[in-house]
């Protein structure tokens, strides 16, 4: 049977029941999805509207929870793969050979 979506208070108090069975606070929920805890707060207490698909998503994910996910998402059995790490640009090569540090000499000039 598939489920109606959630409403906004619905929302909230499904993420703090899952967030305390999850036995995590506000502020290790709030640091893992990347919001402050004042926001998941407010979606927790039904202040604001639903969050972003992007943080629903990231919710569903860190709650292991896919009704938390936005309508027609799809279920996350396992981790989202992972962005590959880019390696750090090397610095540029400098010549071996120091620049000369005197006065730039001028052809014809008397030294």
């Amino acid at each position: 049977m598939i489920e109606p979506p959630l409403t906004q208070p619905a929302y909230g108090q499904l993420v703090r029941r899952l967030r305390e069975q999850a036995d995590k606070s506000t502020v290790e929920l709030a640091a893992e999805v990347g919001m402050s805890v004042g926001y998941l707060r407010n979606i927790e207490l039904g202040h604001d509207g639903k969050p972003s698909r992007r943080r629903q998503f990231a919710l569903a994910r860190a709650l292991r929870d896919d009704r938390l996910a936005p309508e027609g998402g799809a279920s996350f059995p396992d981790e989202p793969p992972k962005q590959p790490k880019r390696e750090p640009k090397a610095p540029p090569r400098r010549d071996d050979r120091e620049p000369s540090r005197g006065p730039k000499r001028v052809a014809g000039a008397a030294a």
